[in-house]
């Protein structure tokens, strides 16, 4: 038996990343392409005065892999998380920084391991994991072990990570009115 093609949603959400965000999801696409995964990328924008959601309209107006959702109002990283989510049709849900503080070259691998996990997490605290600037490192490092695990119980290492694949059944049995 063949094993079933994974088509993936990627969600961006942007906030001034209009000089990230058009080499950003070319690669993200070259990446995913390489591996023969499905995709499609959702840019929402929080309606970036760089108008960073404008410039990635224009540019992928003919490319129906890419959406744009400019939001006007109740903007904000988690509603905009949110709503990129709850308009993904992929069987895995990614969700990353514009900034390519997390590497595109990752994400066919977290869509990868979602055939065999529910959820998993590109974290910085691994070997090959690591950010620039050493003392927020260090400071995120602390902050995860001290005080986020033990408060939410998460046997994750990196909670902070904005960096995550998710298979979108395991998403369908939440009800994101309670969340």
């Amino acid at each position: 038996m063949k094993a079933k093609n994974i088509t993936a949603s990627v969600i961006l959400p942007t906030y001034n990343e209009a000089g990230n965000i058009i080499r950003l999801i070319e690669e993200i696409h070259e990446c995913l392409g390489l591996k023969r995964i499905s995709n499609e990328i959702i840019i929402v924008d929080d309606d970036s005065p760089d108008k960073t959601g404008l410039l990635a309209q224009k540019y992928f107006s003919k490319n129906p892999e890419v959406r744009v959702i400019i939001r006007k109002k109740d903007r904000g990283l988690a509603k905009s998380i949110r709503q990129g989510i709850e308009s993904a049709v992929g069987d895995v849900i990614v969700v990353m920084d514009t900034d390519f503080n997390h590497e595109p070259e990752l994400v066919p691998r977290l869509v990868e391991k979602c055939k065999k996990y529910d959820f998993v997490v590109g974290s910085r605290f691994v070997k090959g994991g690591g950010m620039a600037n050493k003392k927020r490192e260090w400071l995120s490092r602390l902050f995860n072990i001290f005080i986020i695990r033990p408060i939410i119980g998460s046997p994750i290492h990196d909670n902070l990570s904005g960096f995550f694949a998710i298979k979108s059944e395991v998403l369908d049995k939440i009800d994101f009115k309670d969340v």
